[in-house]
């Protein structure tokens, strides 16, 4: 007993609560510290302004940094939402408070969002409501008062085509919080012509119904077409580079680069959007200003294409060949993976010798780290990983105490010198003859039965005879031994002060016959219906019934603790094989080790019949278990979002 007792303590000191509590906060601290930070970073790591890309440095002695930024789709804050709804959202408010954090530590000189900031701008029917709702943006993307933002309409803030559900000020709400809709802007010796997109396929939709061309449509007033027209009348003196919500057209065969996620552009018309520009829109822009390069957004995914438009000198035989990169969605999506946004870099274009083709502008893309990955495939099955481990630790340690309860309970046994069984005289109930749990008991009126503790294994122990009182050991009913399929004899238990006898070593089975001592059984007494308890056990593991006739033929012995009967061995796989010139085996057992051990604890948990307080105990314990694991992790999730993006 002393091993066994000294055994589980040390299971229950490894299992204990303090021990898992604190290693799962630890992990859960650390994991919260690396998702929400460390990859952040770590993904960032490489993004850098491409200033080692130009030739020379801008008017102030270092190139203009300009961030840009595609997308942000911000959702209502007063939206009705599911309770899977409510969820997303706020998954996506923190990801985009904490992509805007890091995005804006990289210190740009100005700012231009390419049109979307908001997901529902367009479906606001009061200013109240919209008021609230900017200043929800604002609050989501809080920017330095000395860094220009130059915004652009997108399709959602704005509205495209006609719908009862658009609201009709949307574009007044939008100039009156944003900035206009069509703008020039120069920054480094560059010209930004920043083009209403939306309002430019309204335009060409009126364009198309009347079957003119650009250069027969007579602009409305206001309008992109007029804006566009206006912008290059004038003298060119500086390069261009050309701001579209959505991207330009180009054939569908064509590949967007080894940094698209998925496919490429489509051309497609729906309620409220256009994926891509008509195909004669897209030349009127790229031959009126001709840009050094175009940036768009709307399409959520990385795309890359160079446009070849003809050249403006009649003289000139190469075309001329602009590229148009399709910036990455700031805000989570669907059909995309990573979020993202791009950097440019702008020298002026003054220190560059006359005559040299050397480029004044530098970009490269910028990829955030999958967040819905981290949920999915970290998150969600370390929360499924740290449950099972709370569930198995809390009936380990259920179980545990259930089993040790008996051992521990008071019992008095009689250590008393050895003395034979045959040679004691009977003695009736109430007598001061030390009892032995291997005195025999059969029903009458010279049953003795001792005065113990219901609850202790004892009372379930078969009572078999023994050489000594003090001592246990296996026997079997009265049969030849040489019928039992195991001769290995079962130590219940042995006293340290006992030595071994002689005449009957403890590798042989003692065989005691039981026979009523005054040499006749009691009247009505069966001898075949009272069988000792282990025998029955026995019967009823080896498959036989007596109700349906199935007697025992011969006298079996109680398997060792571990041990199993052949008719029980179960399959094993063994692999032959020859290695060094020597013949080698590979047995694969049908169970792992340790697995009995997990199987129990799951059938316990199962087949569990303790009491409702008791199995109330067991789950205040694993709610407060769980409770002490996750608030050091919230508490630093909390502290991580609220101070440090």
């Amino acid at each position: 007993m002393r091993p066994l007792l000294e055994r589980r303590t040390i299971n229950t000191r490894i299992c204990s609560r303090n021990v898992i509590v604190n290693g799962l906060r630890f992990f859960w601290v650390i994991a919260i510290i690396w998702c929400e930070v460390g990859v952040v970073f770590y993904s960032l790591s490489g993004c850098k302004w491409p200033d080692k890309l130009l030739p020379q440095l801008g008017s102030n002695g270092r190139p203009t940094h300009i961030l840009l930024v595609s997308d942000p789709q911000v959702k209502h804050p007063l939206g009705k939402y599911s309770w899977t709804g409510a969820l997303r959202q706020s998954i996506s408010h923190a990801t985009l408070r904490k992509n805007w954090s890091v995005a804006s530590r990289l210190n740009p000189h100005a700012i231009v969002c390419l049109g979307d900031m908001l997901a529902s701008g367009r479906l606001v029917k009061s200013d109240d409501e919209y008021e609230r709702y900017y200043e929800w943006f604002r609050m989501m993307f809080p920017v330095n008062a000395s860094i220009p933002v130059y915004y652009m309409p997108g399709n959602n803030d704005v509205g495209l085509g006609r719908s009862v559900t658009f609201s009709k000020n949307a574009r007044r709400r939008f100039m009156k919080h944003f900035g206009p809709v069509n703008q020039v802007v120069s920054i480094e010796g560059h010209k930004f012509v920043l083009v209403d997109a939306p309002g430019l396929v309204e335009e060409d939709y009126q364009r198309h119904a009347l079957n003119h061309k650009y250069n027969e449509w007579k602009p409305i007033s206001g309008g992109p077409v007029e804006f566009v027209k206006s912008v290059v009348a004038g003298e060119r003196t500086q390069p261009m580079i050309l701001f579209s919500h959505i991207p330009l057209s180009h054939p569908e065969s064509k590949s967007c680069g080894p940094l698209r996620e998925q496919g490429t552009i489509r051309r497609g018309v729906g309620p409220g959007y256009q994926n891509t520009l008509d195909k004669q829109t897209t030349e009127f822009l790229l031959e009126s200003i001709r840009p050094l390069v175009v940036f768009s957004g709307d399409d959520r995914d990385y795309c890359e294409y160079t446009h070849a438009i003809s050249p403006s000198d009649p003289d000139a035989t190469n075309a001329t060949l602009i590229r148009e990169v399709t910036v990455k969605s700031f805000s989570p999506a669907i059909n995309i993976r990573r979020t993202g946004f791009h950097l440019l870099s702008l020298a002026s274009p003054t220190n560059i010798p006359p005559g040299s083709t050397a480029q004044t502008f530098a970009d490269v893309p910028c990829f955030l780290p999958d967040q819905s990955a981290i949920i999915m495939s970290f998150y969600l099955p370390s929360l499924i990983i740290t449950i099972a481990i709370l569930v198995l630790s809390n009936a380990y340690r259920a179980r545990n105490q259930l089993r040790l309860s008996p051992f521990l309970s008071p019992i008095s046994i009689s250590t008393h010198p050895s003395r034979s069984p045959s040679a004691s005289p009977p003695s009736p109930l109430g007598s001061r003859t030390p009892w032995t749990p291997m005195t025999p008991s059969w029903p009458g009126e010279n049953e003795r039965s001792p005065r113990i503790n219901s609850r202790s294994p004892l009372t379930r122990m078969p009572r078999t005879p023994a050489l000594n009182a003090p001592t246990f050991r296996a026997s079997s009913r009265p049969a030849s031994p040489y019928d039992s399929p195991l001769l290995t004899p079962t130590v219940l238990f042995q006293h340290e002060y006992e030595e071994d006898d002689t005449m009957f070593p403890l590798q042989y089975a003692v065989r005691r016959e039981l026979r009523p001592q005054h040499g006749t059984w009691p009247s009505g007494y069966d001898e075949e219906d009272h069988q000792d308890e282990a025998a029955i056990v026995y019967e009823k593991a080896n498959g036989f019934n007596r109700e349906h006739g199935h007697k025992r033929k011969t006298s079996h012995f109680l398997p060792a603790p571990g041990n199993k009967l052949s008719s029980q061995k179960r399959w094993s796989y063994s692999w032959t094989f020859v290695f060094r010139d020597r013949r080698r085996r590979l047995t694969i057992p049908p169970e792992l080790p340790g697995l009995d051990s997990l199987r129990d604890v799951v059938d316990d948990i199962w087949n569990w019949r303790g009491s409702g307080m008791r199995r109330r105990g067991l789950l205040w314990s694993l709610a407060a278990d769980a409770i002490g694991v996750a608030w050091p992790a919230l508490l630093v999730w909390g502290v991580i979002l609220r101070w440090m993006f």
